[in-house]
């Protein structure tokens, strides 16, 4: 059964760079975790395409795979 929600998230800065913007990725993947059907993915790999289709990319893949309903870019 596809998950009800995906949470989706791009960080490709190494985690010496994130300061306390890594806690709050933390946070996103346990609040995800801590509801039924709801599954996070943090990107790290870049695609070919400019930084701001990221997005744009992440989420058309996370819908085509078929095992997400709805997705939720953070």
């Amino acid at each position: 059964m596809a998950s009800s929600l995906c949470v989706v998230q791009f960080e490709n800065r190494p985690p010496s760079e994130l300061g306390l913007q890594s806690r709050l990725l933390a946070l996103n993947r346990q609040k995800c975790e801590a509801e039924a059907g709801c599954s996070y993915t943090l990107h790290t790999d870049a695609t070919d395409a400019p930084p701001y289709w990221q997005k744009v990319l992440l989420a058309r893949r996370s819908l085509r795979s078929g095992s997400c309903g709805v997705v939720m870019w953070l």
